[in-house]
C-alpha cells in the first residue's frame, strides 16, 4: 500500500473509530436486526480478517490503537448478536438508546476455576495439580498446589483443593497402615 492509499485507509479507520460510541452492534458488524446468525457470523469473520490486531502490528499510531478498539467492539458485538438471549436483551434496550451490553457480555463469558487465580505461575501449578490428581498422583498434586500457593497465598480455591488433597493423602496412608 502506498502513502496515499495508507492515508485514505487511516482516514476511513479514524471515521469508523469516531463513530464507535454512537454505533449499534448491528452497525459495527454491518448487518441488520433481522439478519440470521449465519450472516452475522460471516460478517464478523470478514471484518475480523481485515482488522485483526496481528495484521496491524506495524501500523503507526494512532491508526493501530483505533484498529484495536474497532476489533474489540466488533468482538463484543459478535458475542452479543450470536447469543440468542443476549441478542434479545440487546434488542430490547435499543429503543431506549442502550447501544452496548458490556456487563452482560462479561457475565456471559464462561469462567473456569483458574480464572480466579491472579498469577500465571499460580494458574500453571494449579492446572498441573489438577492433571496430577486426574492421573492419581496425589503427591504430585500436593507439590504443585504448594507451589501455586507460594504465588497466591490468599486463594480460597487453592486452599480448599490443598485441604482436599491432604485429606486424600491421609486416607491413602491410613489405608496402607491398617
Amino acid at each position: 500500500m502506498d502513502e496515499t492509499e495508507f492515508r485514505q485507509w487511516a482516514a476511513a479507520i479514524h471515521r469508523a473509530f469516531a463513530a464507535l460510541d454512537s454505533s449499534s452492534y448491528y452497525q459495527v458488524l454491518g448487518v441488520g436486526p433481522a439478519d440470521p446468525q449465519e450472516l452475522i457470523r460471516r460478517a464478523f469473520h470478514r471484518r475480523a480478517t481485515q482488522l485483526h490486531p496481528d495484521r496491524h502490528r506495524d501500523t503507526p499510531e494512532p491508526a493501530r490503537s483505533e484498529v484495536y478498539a474497532l476489533f474489540k467492539r466488533m468482538t463484543e458485538a459478535y458475542r452479543v448478536l450470536i447469543d440468542h438471549d443476549l441478542r434479545h436483551s440487546y434488542d430490547a434496550g435499543l429503543p431506549s438508546g442502550r447501544l452496548r451490553l458490556t456487563d452482560e457480555v462479561e457475565a456471559s463469558r464462561p469462567k473456569s476455576e483458574d480464572d480466579e487465580l491472579r498469577t500465571p505461575a499460580g494458574r500453571r501449578h494449579y492446572r498441573a495439580a489438577k492433571d496430577a490428581l486426574a492421573a492419581g498422583d496425589v503427591q504430585g498434586a500436593e507439590l504443585n498446589l504448594s507451589l501455586a500457593m507460594s504465588h497466591e497465598p490468599d486463594s480460597p480455591l487453592l486452599a480448599k483443593l490443598f485441604a482436599d488433597v491432604r485429606a486424600r493423602r491421609a486416607l491413602r496412608q491410613t489405608g496402607r497402615s491398617g
